[in-house]
């Protein structure tokens, strides 16, 4: 099990002390992984093991659409759609 030590500064009536505690590392750092892919494997996870019912309001709120739209002197000339992009 890997530990980081930390340096802890303790002020006492005497003056100041140091004190050296060891800290855990979380799972997903041991496994080498970002926070933010940490968080989008529990997020999957979590959709997987929805029943039925609750899966489909959980994936209409990962629907994203796209559209370009060209201005010209401040108004929208034409809208182009690129599409729904599933992001789950």
């Amino acid at each position: 099990m890997q530990q980081k030590s930390a340096r802890l500064q303790d002020q006492t009536p005497t003056g100041t002390q140091l004190q050296y505690i060891n800290i855990e590392m979380s799972a997903w750092q041991k496994a080498g992984i970002s926070f933010n892919k940490y968080l989008a494997i529990a997020a999957r996870t979590v959709q997987k093991s929805l029943k039925n019912e609750f899966k489909v309001a959980a994936e209409k709120r990962y629907v994203s659409e796209a559209k370009v739209q060209k201005l010209e002197k401040g108004n929208i000339v034409s809208t182009t759609d690129l599409g729904v992009n599933k992001t789950a």
